[in-house]
């Protein structure tokens, strides 16, 4: 069998940098867990080649991101200017041997390098293919929501991806038309394509769930404009003017993205809101877990999203969601979360004030309506991208 190896780029420089991890960090590492399950390895990214680490490396690799997630920094070794130099140290070592048996199997799930002609060149001449993870089109199809260089990239990436791919995995049936759709108008013959579900997360709370002494709602994602917090920050206004009792607590949990200075600057002059809406840029997973399991809902408001693994970890944690009606949400959660309009910011405070008057019984309700809906775990997820590489990619 081919090695297994999976592109760490993003992942490792986020560490090194001290930035949050997201979302495509999770799918990243626990594809780099699978592929040391498969005694695989990783690569990264190094100037214009890739650079391969071997499997007792990546090892060591995959338990320092393990602590990340935990809210644990890592040694001063992973980081600037050490970690630079240690990436040297690993291109050089690759020159002189990479430990990857010829034909790897490379495993591309971040995005990271797709545009890039000279790694595909070097992964040729490894006899190496790539199976490409295309998490969404947001970039093309939204581009609102996106810096302006961010869809002529993702079209980049996504020409050579469709083109150059043993193989695609997405994350949704949804996911899965909009590439089949993108590859059709643009005269490309796909590689063969497979859904699978993300898994949600085991719940990892130090101390179990509890009531809280203030009742309260929780929004996390990346702060950006197409999350649409500011429908909940004119909310929370309303509910602060019209002396709403009690005025609940909201907790936005995730890093400041692209486009979000004007909200946070408003958040800042709005001193009437300081009592009632906290930021949270830095969390483990076992505080957001406890943040989340004893909240009165997950608020879920987007615009537009490819997945919503918050979606799916409030749902294995038992706790209500308030969503927007996205394809990939009713996909995956079917008629469990209250739908409602985005722009319907009537119909948002409705629900967020019955949320409120909600007995806190009413959670062991939910529970059992868990049973009916078979969230995806993470194990799902390989089963069914093991099955079809070994029907695509024998």
């Amino acid at each position: 069998m081919a090695d297994h190896v999976v592109d760490v780029s993003r992942l490792r420089r986020r560490i090194a940098l001290g930035l949050q991890l997201t979302g495509i960090d999770r799918v990243t590492t626990e594809y780099l867990r699978w592929c040391l399950d498969h005694q695989g390895a990783s690569c990264f990214k190094f100037g214009q080649r890739l650079v391969f680490r071997s499997h007792a490396r990546s090892r060591r690799l995959l338990e320092v991101v393990d602590r990340y997630w935990k809210g644990e920094r890592p040694a001063r070794s992973f980081r600037k200017p050490r970690f630079l130099a240690r990436n040297l140290f690993d291109a050089f070592a690759a020159i002189l041997g990479s430990g990857i048996n010829s034909g790897p199997l490379i495993f591309n799930v971040s995005h990271t390098w797709l545009q890039e002609q000279r790694i595909w060149d070097q992964v040729d001449r490894l006899n190496g293919r790539v199976v490409t993870f295309i998490h969404d089109l947001i970039p093309i199809s939204h581009p609102e929501f996106n810096r302006p260089h961010a869809p002529d990239l993702h079209r980049a990436r996504l020409a050579k991806a469709l083109t150059n791919s043993a193989a695609i995995i997405v994350n949704s049936e949804y996911t899965r038309a909009c590439v089949n759709d993108y590859a059709t108008s643009n005269g490309i013959s796909p590689p063969p394509v497979i859904a699978a579900h993300l898994g949600a997360r085991q719940v990892v709370t130090s101390s179990g769930s509890q009531e809280a002494s203030r009742p309260y709602f929780v929004i996390l994602g990346t702060i950006e404009p197409r999350k649409n917090h500011q429908l909940l920050l004119n909310i929370w206004k309303q509910l602060v003017a019209e002396k709403c009792d009690p005025v609940p607590l909201l907790y936005i949990v995730g890093k400041v993205g692209w486009n979000s200075s004007q909200l946070i600057d408003e958040l800042k002059r709005c001193h009437e809101l300081h009592p009632y809406v906290h930021l949270v840029h830095e969390a483990s997973d076992a505080e957001v877990d406890a943040l989340i399991s004893s909240s009165r809902a997950l608020l879920f408001p987007s615009f537009v999203e490819g997945y919503g693994l918050p979606l799916v970890e409030a749902l294995a944690l038992g706790v209500k969601a308030i969503a927007s009606p996205l394809p990939p949400f009713i996909e995956l959660a079917g008629d469990l979360p209250e739908y409602v309009d985005p722009s319907d910011t009537q119909r948002w405070k409705e629900l967020i004030l019955e949320a409120l008057q909600e007995a806190p019984a009413s959670a062991t309700g939910r529970q059992q309506d868990m049973k009916r809906l078979e969230l995806p775990t993470w194990a799902d997820h390989f089963e069914k991208v093991e099955t079809f590489i070994g029907h695509h990619l024998p």
